[in-house]
This record gives structure tokens, C-alpha cells and sequence, in this order.
């Protein structure tokens, strides 16, 4: 899609408006949180959830707030679909997210409810720095930017999925005491605010998105759908690459497939017709 279009595109519905009332909304919400909901639903949680066993497809969809994981999906959408100018906007809103999220964790220094549950809320001077904070949670904000940041390019049906699957990322996050619901309200929000900024940077800086794009040729983009993973199993260990490995791969496959079936379907028709 031209970019004047797709300014065009999102100034024609308002896309601004939208951007600003659901940050204040997702803020307010936040908020509310954080001073009525995230000590009860926590309270609720021991009760209820104490032993709760993830299990394997809840895995696989954790793994989709995994800035590691959304990248590899964005090359796989370059190489296999040639979108590399609209993947660049998810991959800044990614970039974008590590001058926002760290420093509000470091600024906020919210111990994790898994934490305050074991007592463990003294940090040594040390660790401080490279602690993993709670408030806001980087992978529900990771998932909504870049949500949020191929919206424009897809249809209506697949953006509900895109945004509901990083809802569940949210969701998930707070299941397994490793977020209060006001982080994963703040995260979405950040995530959304880091997508349209990346956006702008992309429609208002020619030379930016044509390096990029140049950037992410299909050379690039391979290479990198066979190392991230290896990198990821390296350093997460062969239990998370062996859950990428029978959700993600598949999916990709899958999509594909069907992607091209329907154009042939389409391009049939029309032939026909």
C-alpha cells in the first residue's frame, strides 16, 4: 500500500481519535486496577489458581507476547508475502517499546504477585537495574503493538483475531502471578501508543522506511527465520523451542497454504467468469 494512502486511509477514519480514546480508556482502566481490583483478583487467585497447570496450547500462546517470537512471524510474513515496508512498522513499534517499557519498570521498581506471594520484594543493589518488574508487562505490550501496527493492512475479521489473541496474551500473563490486571491494561496501552508512533515515523521519514525495507530483504528475512530459533532454544532453553516448533512452524504453513488456495480460487473465478 503507498503511504499517502495509507495516511489517507487512517486520517479518513479518524484513526487518531480511535488511538487517543482507547489509550485513555486502557489508562483509566489501569488505574482502576490498580487501586480496587489487583489485591482482590490476586487474593482470588491463591485460592483458586495456586496450582494451576498451564497447559500446552496456553504454552504456545504465551509465547506469542515473545518479542523473539513476534519478530520471527513478521519475517515469515516478509519472506512469504513480500510485505516488508508494513512488517517494518511492527518491527520499530518493537524497537520503540525498549525506551518505553524498561525505563517505566525501573521507574515503578512493582514487585510480580508470584513475589509478593513468596515474600521475596527486597532487591540487592545489584540486580536492581535488571530485575524483571511487573508494571507494565512488556509482552502484553509487545503483542498489542505489534497488533496494532498491522491493523491497517489486514481485514476486519483478522485484526479482531490479532487483537484478541494479544488480549489472551494479557490474560495468561496474570494467571500465572507474573502480572497484576493494571500492567496488563498499562502494557496494551503502551503497546498501542509505540504502534502509532512507529507509524507516523514511517509515514513522516521517507528514507526510513525505504533503508528498512531494503533492510529486510528475503535473504535477511530466511537467515533470520532459522537463527531466531536457534537463539531462542539456546537461551530459553529446548523446552521453548520445542513448543514454538509444534505451534508456530505449522500455523505459518498452514496460513500460507491457504492463502494460496484462495487466490487460485480467486484468480479462477475470474477467470472463468
Amino acid at each position: 500500500m503507498n503511504y499517502r494512502k495509507l495516511k489517507s486511509l487512517f486520517d479518513r477514519h479518524k484513526g487518531l481519535a480511535i488511538v487517543i480514546m482507547t489509550v485513555v480508556g486502557l489508562s483509566v482502566l489501569s488505574i482502576l486496577s490498580f487501586v480496587f481490583w489487583d489485591q482482590n483478583i490476586l487474593a482470588w487467585q491463591r485460592q483458586n489458581l495456586d496450582h494451576f497447570s498451564k497447559p500446552l496450547f496456553v504454552k504456545g500462546l504465551v509465547q506469542l507476547g515473545k518479542a523473539w517470537l513476534l519478530i520471527w512471524l513478521l519475517l515469515c510474513w516478509v519472506l512469504l508475502a513480500k510485505c516488508r515496508r508494513k512488517a517494518s512498522i511492527a518491527m520499530i513499534a518493537l524497537f520503540l517499546l525498549i525506551f518505553t517499557v524498561l525505563p517505566l519498570k525501573i521507574i515503578t521498581h512493582r514487585p510480580r504477585p508470584r513475589d509478593v506471594i513468596k515474600n521475596h520484594t527486597q532487591i540487592d543493589n545489584g540486580s536492581y537495574f535488571f530485575y524483571s518488574w511487573s508494571f507494565p508487562s512488556g509482552d502484553t505490550a509487545s503483542a498489542f503493538a505489534v497488533a496494532a501496527a498491522i491493523s491497517p493492512f489486514i481485514g476486519w475479521f483478522a485484526r479482531s483475531i490479532a487483537f484478541a489473541l494479544a488480549g489472551c496474551v494479557g490474560v495468561f500473563r496474570v494467571v500465572s502471578f507474573s502480572h497484576y490486571f493494571s500492567d496488563i491494561f498499562a502494557g496494551a496501552a503502551v503497546g498501542i501508543i509505540v504502534a502509532y508512533l512507529a507509524y507516523r515515523l514511517v509515514v513522516s521519514r521517507p528514507f526510513l522506511r525505504r533503508d528498512l525495507a531494503k533492510s529486510l530483504n528475503p535473504r535477511i528475512a530466511l537467515a533470520g527465520i532459522i537463527i531466531i530459533p536457534a537463539m531462542a532454544g539456546v537461551f530459553n532453553g529446548i523446552d521453548d523451542l520445542y513448543i514454538f516448533s509444534i505451534f508456530y512452524p505449522p500455523l505459518v504453513i498452514a496460513l500460507y497454504l491457504l492463502s494460496k488456495i484462495k487466490l487460485s480460487h480467486l484468480l479462477s473465478k475470474a477467470y472463468w467468469s
